[in-house]
């Protein structure tokens, strides 16, 4: 029998990649593993990727993300809090506790939805 085994990569679609590197690396601290002019993947496990964007992100700007939750795990979560909140990130929930530990919510310059967790 067939079955999925788990996630191969995280791919966003970003409006401009070189923009959205910036946010990935100096702001969320993400390491690059490999890097195209169209896309760039960071050594998460698994892989996070950015990528430029295959749909009109303009038209479907306010519906990014709905319906999915993109968890990122970090190993210092109020840290990055900090950093997130310096660069003028736009926090959609504040650093809180929670069943899972201490998390918060906010979103990329593209608008994707992310959510920032303990390790």
């Amino acid at each position: 029998m067939s079955k999925i085994v788990g996630l191969s990569r995280l791919a966003l679609q970003v409006r401009n990649v070189q923009n959205a590197r910036v946010f990935y690396e100096q702001v969320l601290g993400l390491e690059v593993a490999s890097a195209a002019p169209d896309r760039v993947q960071y050594n998460t496990e698994p892989p996070i990727e950015i990528r430029a964007a295959l749909v009109e992100l303009d038209a479907a700007n306010a519906h990014l993300t709905w319906g999915c939750s993109v968890v990122l795990r970090s190993e210092n979560v109020e840290a990055l809090f900090e950093r997130v909140r310096i660069h003028n990130a736009r926090i959609t929930r504040p650093l809180s506790g929670g069943p899972f530990g201490y998390s918060f919510d906010f979103q990329d310059p593209d608008g994707h939805r992310l959510t920032a967790v303990a390790a």
